[in-house]
């Protein structure tokens, strides 16, 4: 394969290892990302032997899943890695979405924006790798893409579990007054080799919980995997084959109301000035707002909001992007596609001799305009609003980046904003934040609450 170095790769290189000159060198440990048990609420009896997991009285085993799921199956494939080394029966295992925190960051999806080849297994190359999950854990990034979920996910779930194991195993060593290396645990049960005793996970987790977590444990070996690797039963099909999943439209708070949106027609534009006499002598219209994102009907139905919107009067300021069309797009497409043959981090043959001497050529050109992610799910979010706390309910996909900018909207500090993750019914449903979508739909319900 021929590399090539160009002032992008070099100029990412140097980002990547000044970054992680700041935050310290190499990608962050599976240790790292254990976290303690306080960091997941628990109820009836639960205890958390880690950031990852609790276990409740009668066995059954919750794992707690910081990625989004939107139909890929991280509900499901996620717990798996956790189960398949805590040795749970997997009908016992139960899934609740993580809250927001560093040992959740998704410091894998860095490596997307890495300027070497997938195959490059140079010096600068994995240096550059571990720089940027260094960095990516730094800045807590927990946020759901670019394929990256099982990737990242890999050693500390795994190691979540394992480390739950030897402190259950451990527990139950000590109530038998035996080595640790005379038990074995199979089936969410603990069983001493000798005496053929057997403790259950839920009678051993409140004393496991008071040890201390072990340093080093030992990982299965392949061949011996009873989940990784078998097609699974998912935990979301029943929820959303019987009806009693949730997602973010079927929430309802106490003194609940409404909110539809007027967005400008094109990027950059800004509202000059809004007539809403019509708008507020509508049944049920409470109010009409202005955000920076457009103008807000709130009523006491969404669908009052909705037909309100039709009786504003908006005119917006003239904006750069008042004539850009999709021909016209697509035309600077052609150009741009024609003057330049793009960037590669390495290049392996020659497409145009091949070109050249193949029998027959089949040439084909495909053209989408600009699209919006296609969400079979409606854009909503709900947000419960006090004097000293914010709730929001949402597919969330970018938690990390969502919590802060609500609580920047809102003058409230980060941990003031709490994010309850509900289903989503496709990548990027409720956009990417703020910065790179303006109508990202958290803060905007913010600001409108």
């Amino acid at each position: 394969m021929k590399t090539t170095v160009s002032r992008r790769q070099f100029l990412i290189t140097g980002a990547a290892l000044s970054g992680g000159l700041l935050v310290g060198c190499g990608k962050p440990s599976a240790s790292d990302r254990l976290g303690a048990g306080s960091i997941l609420s628990v109820e009836g009896g639960e205890v958390a032997l880690n950031g990852w997991v609790k276990i409740a009285p009668d066995g059954k085993v919750t794992v707690a899943v910081p990625r989004s799921e939107m139909g890929q199956g991280v509900l499901t494939s996620l717990p798996m890695l956790l189960v398949e080394e805590l040795d749970a029966r997997w009908e016992d295992v139960k899934v609740e979405q993580a809250p927001v925190a560093q040992i959740y960051a998704n410091a894998t999806m860095m490596l997307n924006v890495v300027p070497f080849a997938s195959d490059d297994d140079g010096v600068l190359a994995r240096m550059v790798r571990a720089s940027m999950q260094r960095l990516g854990y730094a800045l807590s990034l927990q946020v759901t893409g670019g394929s990256a979920s099982i990737r990242d996910a890999w050693e500390p779930l795994r190691l979540a579990g394992a480390t739950a194991r030897a402190m259950l195993v451990e527990a139950a060593a000590k109530r038998w007054s035996v080595q640790a290396d005379q038990c074995r645990v199979e089936a969410g049960q603990v069983i001493n080799v000798k005496s053929g005793a057997r403790l259950g996970f839920g009678e051993l987790a409140k004393d496991a919980a008071t040890l201390t977590p072990p340093q080093d444990v030992r990982f299965k070996d392949p061949g011996q995997y009873k989940l990784i690797g078998k097609p699974m039963p998912r935990q979301d099909i029943p929820p959303k084959t019987d009806g009693s999943a949730v997602f973010g439209i079927d929430v309802k708070v106490d003194g609940m109301v409404y909110a539809a949106i007027a967005q400008p027609p094109v990027f950059g534009a800004k509202v000059a000035s809004v007539d809403d006499k019509a708008a507020l002598q509508r049944k049920g219209v409470l109010k009409v707002l202005r955000i920076p994102q457009g103008v807000v009907v709130v009523a006491n139905n969404w669908w009052r909001a909705k037909q309100a919107l039709g009786d504003l009067k908006i005119t917006y300021e003239p904006s750069p992007h008042d004539q850009y069309s999709s021909a016209e797009m697509r035309k600077q497409y052609e150009t741009e596609l024609a003057a330049n043959k793009g960037f590669a981090y390495g290049t392996k043959g020659n497409t145009d001799e091949a070109l050249k001497q193949a029998a027959k050529v089949i040439e084909a050109t495909y053209w989408a305009p600009l699209l919006a992610h296609a969400a079979m799910e409606p854009m909503n979010c709900v947000v419960k609003l006090s004097a000293d706390a914010c709730e929001i309910w949402n597919g969330e996909q970018f938690q990390s980046i969502d919590q802060p900018e609500v609580a920047a909207v809102l003058g409230m500090k980060p941990e003031q904003v709490k994010l309850n993750m509900l289903f989503a019914e496709t990548c990027s449903t409720m956009c990417t934040g703020p910065r790179r979508c303006p109508s990202s739909a958290p803060p905007w319900m913010a600001r409108a609450a």
